[in-house]
């Protein structure tokens, strides 16, 4: 038994959240990066960039996402749901 396993757990539970996050900054960045290429206009204008990378491509990829979880979450409760 490791020592003090509250404080391993939540060590853990945070490099999930931030393993999370990056993936999500280089997500961003690489969708706002080719965006920028192919519409040079939006770039141009900072609050154009800051709106397209901190609202419109985050709450995009939230969106494609969201089903995919729940599906997995609906057939995991409904396994340990079934009553034969």
């Amino acid at each position: 038994m490791m020592p003090l396993p509250q404080l391993w757990g939540a060590l853990f539970f945070f490099m999930l959240i931030c393993l999370g996050l990056g993936t999500e900054y280089v997500l961003v960045e690489t969708a706002a990066t080719a965006l920028i290429d192919e519409y040079p206009e939006v770039g141009q204008r900072p609050l154009g960039l800051l709106i397209l990378s901190e609202g419109v491509i985050p709450g995009w990829t939230h969106c494609l996402t969201w089903p995919h979880c729940m599906v997995k979450v609906i057939i995991v409760y409904s396994s340990m749901c079934h009553v034969p």
